[in-house]
C-alpha cells in the first residue's frame, strides 16, 4: 500500500530544469511543481558577460521566461564575479518574492583587496558579503565552511520535494583559506594589517595577484549545488521503469517562428539519473582542488545524468575526472568570448566518453522536464 501510495503522489510531481541563454555567463534554474499549485524553485547564478551592468539581450531572455516564476525559494550565487551575479537585481524585478540568498563570506581585509586586483568583482555583492548584511534587502546566508548551507536549503523545501530529493552544498574553508593567505603573504614580507589600504595594494598588486591565485581565487571559491533524488526512491523507479524527459532548445521559445538551427531532443531518462550538478567556476584541473570534492562526487555521481561543466567549459586537467558515462554536459558561453571557451580538450573528453556537450549561448538554451 505505501508503495501504491508514493507512486500516486510521484506521478503528481513534475521536475522542470532550465538553462538559460545568457552568452558568457551563467543562469539555471530548477523546480518542482506538484498538482499545478504547490512550487519549490531554486536558481543558481544569474549573470551575463564580465561588466558590471549585464548583457541586455541576456536580460531580455531571462524576463521571458522567469517572470514565470511567482516565488524563488532560494537563489544561490557560486561567486563573486558579474558574469555569475550582475543580473540578480533584474531577477527581483521580475520575481519581487526571493526567500533565501546564498552567497560565499569574505572578511574585509580580502574584499578591499579584491576591489584592486580583480576588475570583474561585483562590488555591491561584495560590500554585503563583507559587511554580513542582507543582500538587496532580501534574507541572505554567508557560507564560511564546506557543507554549511545544505540544511538551510533543507528547511526551505517543502514535504513533498523532501520524500524524493536532496540539495547538498559544498563551499570552500574560509578560515583555513584564509590562514594560507595570510601565510603566503608574510613569506614575501606583505602585511596583512595594511590590505584595507588602497596605497598599498596597488604597490603589490602584483604578489597579491600571484599569491591569491596560488591559494584559490574566486573562482575556487565557487559554491557546488548537488542536486539528486534520494536513494529511498527506488521502488518508484522499479514500478514506472522510466520517467519522460524532453529537451529543446529555447530559441523555439523565445522567438515566434522556429529556425533552421532549432534542435529537439525527446528521449526517455531512467528516473534514478535525474540528478544535476552545478560547479559554476569551480577550477577541477588541480589535484588539490578535485580531492575536496571527491567523496562527495563519486557517491552522487551515481545519480547524475547531467552536469554543468566547470568555468564555461575550461581546462579541467588530463585526468579528466568528472567525465563520466551516461551523462550530458551542459556549456554556457558567448559565441566568439575573448576567454577561448570552451577548451577543445574539454569538449573533447566529453565526446571521446560518448556523452553529449550541450552549448548553451546568447542564442540557444536547454531545459528538462520529468514528471516523476
Amino acid at each position: 500500500m505505501l508503495i501504491q501510495e508514493r507512486l500516486k503522489m510521484s506521478m503528481q510531481i513534475r521536475l522542470e530544469r532550465y538553462f538559460y541563454p545568457v552568452g558568457q555567463g551563467l543562469c539555471c534554474l530548477e523546480t518542482f511543481k506538484c498538482d499545478g499549485e504547490k512550487t519549490f524553485t531554486i536558481v543558481y547564478d544569474c549573470g551575463s558577460g564580465m561588466q558590471e551592468k549585464p548583457n541586455q539581450d541576456a536580460v531580455e531572455n531571462i524576463k521571458k521566461f522567469i517572470n514565470s516564476q511567482p516565488t524563488i525559494d532560494v537563489l544561490i550565487l557560486s561567486h563573486f564575479h558579474n558574469d555569475h551575479t550582475n543580473m540578480v537585481e533584474e531577477l527581483i524585478k521580475i520575481s519581487a518574492n526571493i526567500k533565501k540568498i546564498i552567497i560565499p563570506y569574505i572578511d574585509k581585509k580580502e574584499y578591499n583587496m579584491l576591489r584592486y586586483i580583480d576588475a570583474n568583482c561585483n562590488i555591491r555583492l561584495l560590500n554585503s558579503s563583507v559587511s554580513e548584511e542582507n543582500y538587496l534587502n532580501i534574507s541572505t546566508l554567508f557560507l564560511r565552511n564546506e557543507l554549511e548551507g545544505s540544511d538551510e536549503i533543507e528547511s526551505l523545501i517543502p514535504e513533498f520535494v523532501k520524500k524524493i530529493w536532496n540539495y547538498r552544498i559544498f563551499n570552500y574553508q574560509f578560515i583555513t583559506r584564509s590562514e594560507e593567505f595570510k601565510k603566503q603573504i608574510t613569506k614575501e614580507e606583505i602585511e596583512y594589517k595594511d590590505l584595507d589600504k588602497a596605497e598599498y595594494v596597488l604597490e603589490n598588486k602584483d604578489k597579491l595577484k600571484r599569491i591569491y591565485k596560488s591559494i584559490g581565487d574566486l573562482n575556487e571559491q565557487s559554491i557546488i549545488l548537488f542536486s539528486y533524488p534520494k536513494s529511498s526512491c527506488k521502488d518508484i523507479v522499479d514500478l514506472r521503469k522510466t520517467s519522460c524527459l524532453k529537451v529543446l532548445c529555447l530559441k523555439h521559445c523565445i522567438y515566434s517562428c522556429c529556425k533552421d538551427s532549432c534542435i529537439y531532443y525527446y528521449s526517455k531518462l531512467n528516473y534514478i539519473y535525474s540528478g544535476c550538478i552545478y560547479f559554476g567556476d569551480y577550477p577541477i584541473k588541480t589535484d588539490r582542488n578535485y580531492l575536496k570534492i571527491d567523496k562527495m562526487f563519486k557517491y552522487i555521481c551515481k545519480y547524475v545524468g547531467l552536469i554543468q561543466f566547470p568555468h564555461h567549459g575550461g581546462s579541467i586537467g588530463k585526468k579528466q575526472r568528472i567525465i563520466k558515462r551516461n551523462t550530458n554536459y551542459v556549456f554556457s558561453f558567448g559565441i566568439g568570448n575573448s576567454y577561448g571557451h570552451p577548451k577543445k580538450e574539454s569538449v573533447s573528453a566529453v565526446l571521446q566518453s560518448n556523452n553529449c556537450p550541450i552549448f548553451v549561448t546568447e542564442y540557444c538554451g536547454y531545459v528538462q522536464y520529468y514528471i516523476i
